[in-house]
């Protein structure tokens, strides 16, 4: 059984900045990030919450690769 992800868990953390949530309680991105490039960030960690009881160990590892390698990219 997998440990299921909380929304509290979806924390950004630029520079030792406050730590801002991507996620409200509903697991939905944080509104009050709309237009910024943490809500971006904050809507892929949405779509991520939302399936990931649904994916295995392996998938999630391919996603958190393809996810480090869009950063190199740029």
């Amino acid at each position: 059984m997998h440990l299921q992800p909380s929304p509290t868990w979806y924390l950004f953390d630029a520079d030792g900045a406050e730590p801002v949530r991507l996620l409200d309680d509903a697991g939905l991105a944080e509104p009050a990030l709309s237009g910024t490039p943490q809500g971006v960030l904050a809507s892929l960690a949405e779509a991520i919450h939302s399936k990931a009881q649904h994916l295995g160990e392996r998938e999630l590892r391919h996603l958190e690769l393809f996810v480090a390698l869009q950063r190199w990219r740029r």
